[in-house]
């Protein structure tokens, strides 16, 4: 046990020895310096309009987003990410949207809130028109619509004046 103590010690002075060796007479380090991480790791700047109040007597929407508001003149800055999206309804009214998540890429350029996920979903501009009292699809009926990006709620917050709604999109307050 003795010897395995003095064999440990010996080792731990050695190699601090032959790391604290001479220099040589040096005044130069031995290697030359350089940066660890050459890239910022902080996240891009959010500059674009989605996710921005905008509406009657709020500021206008940055360049290249619109204000898409209610009919209380509340609303966000967003812009169109998928023209001409189509769904059709079955005879039990029944359908299903089509998937346009290789247009969030679009939405994404367009952040202008650090909360919420962007997203091509929202629709407007739907044709034909919805019937009834409330308004609903018709059976067997192609329907038409424009996408405008917003911003996703289920796995993160709304910004500031924003609520998540029951199909989890953040609309204003």
């Amino acid at each position: 046990m003795r010897m395995s103590r003095l064999f440990v010690l010996s080792m731990l002075l050695g190699s601090a020895l032959v790391a604290c060796g001479d220099d040589g007479g040096k005044t130069t380090p031995d290697a030359p310096k350089q940066i660890d991480a050459p890239t910022v790791d902080a996240p891009p700047a959010l500059t674009g309009g989605l996710g921005k109040l905008c509406g009657t007597g709020m500021p206008m929407c940055p360049t290249g987003t619109t204000c898409f508001s209610n009919a209380a003149g509340k609303g966000f800055c967003s812009l169109v990410c998928h023209t001409a999206a189509t769904f059709m309804t079955n005879a039990q009214n029944m359908f299903n949207f089509p998937n346009l998540d290789a247009d969030a890429a679009t939405c994404a350029a367009q952040r202008g809130a650090a909360e919420g996920v962007p997203e091509c979903f929202l629709q407007t501009n739907l044709a034909p028109a919805l019937t009834g009292t409330p308004p609903n699809t018709a059976p067997n009926t192609t329907y038409t619509y424009d996408a405008i990006c917003d911003l996703d709620c289920t796995s993160s917050a709304c910004p500031t004046g924003f609520t998540c709604s029951a199909q989890k999109v953040c609309l204003p307050t």
